[in-house]
């Protein structure tokens, strides 16, 4: 059956960060592989009125990041995910305590940390003024990250021990809306050598500046789209 799951997914043109989700969704059905690819969120809403909290838990194998003008880093982008929002006006709910639909404030946290961290970019976006449209700005990225430390140690729920991550894999987007082309870079966990694939046979990155340079690159020229974060010691 997870046979005939992956071979439909082979067929025609997907959104990688879309193809990616889906495809994890059918191989990690083992607790074994849910620890490798899933992260665990928590939406914690607390009532301004009352201060009464209701949560919920959520797997996560994709942080789906905004990248909206002025965020040009993974950290800012990171900051602006995890930043608690206020829900007003007509995203206000109802509160049971209060009897009424009343101003709330939403946080995100992560309660646990997978092996594989992915990251993706929301470069796509909808307005009733422009319709769909790609966000193309530059957004540049580190090869780690440290979930032990802040600022990312105050994404974690209280209690959660953060780990560290080093980038290993990259996929780009290069185009617009209308239509693109995807490619990859990888980081081989043998011999430590960063590999570019486009559709032809694999190639060697000659230096780290390649990879450097993909993080000053706009969305249209083939800026990253999605991140993959390896857990390291």
């Amino acid at each position: 059956q997870k046979y005939e799951q992956l071979k439909s997914m082979a067929t025609g043109q997907k959104d990688a960060q879309e193809f990616y989700s889906q495809f994890i969704d059918i191989l990690a059905t083992t607790l074994a592989l849910r620890n490798i690819f899933e992260a665990t969120q928590v939406s914690s809403v607390k009532c301004n009125t009352c201060s009464t909290v209701s949560m919920t838990t959520d797997p996560s194998r994709l942080l789906t990041l905004p990248v909206t003008a002025p965020l040009s880093t993974i950290a800012a982008c990171l900051d602006r995910y995890f930043k608690p929002e206020l829900l007003t006006g007509l995203e206000r709910s109802f509160c049971a305590k209060c009897n009424g639909n009343k101003d709330r404030t939403r946080t995100l946290r992560l309660a646990s940390m997978p092996m594989i961290f992915a990251v993706g970019l929301k470069r796509f976006a909808w307005t009733l003024a422009k319709g769909s449209f790609k966000l193309s700005h530059a957004v540049s990225f580190s090869t780690k990250l440290d979930f032990t430390v802040a600022p990312l140690s105050n994404y974690l729920v209280p209690g959660l021990v953060g780990a560290r991550y080093e980038l290993f894999g990259i996929i780009v987007h290069g185009g617009g809306v209308g239509g693109g082309h995807y490619w990859a870079y990888t980081k081989d966990c043998y011999d430590h050598q960063w590999r570019h694939f486009n559709d032809g046979a694999p190639a060697p990155v000659k230096t780290a500046a390649e990879i450097e340079a993909i993080a000053n690159q706009t969305a249209e020229a083939g800026g990253p789209y999605i991140l993959f974060y390896k857990r390291v010691p």
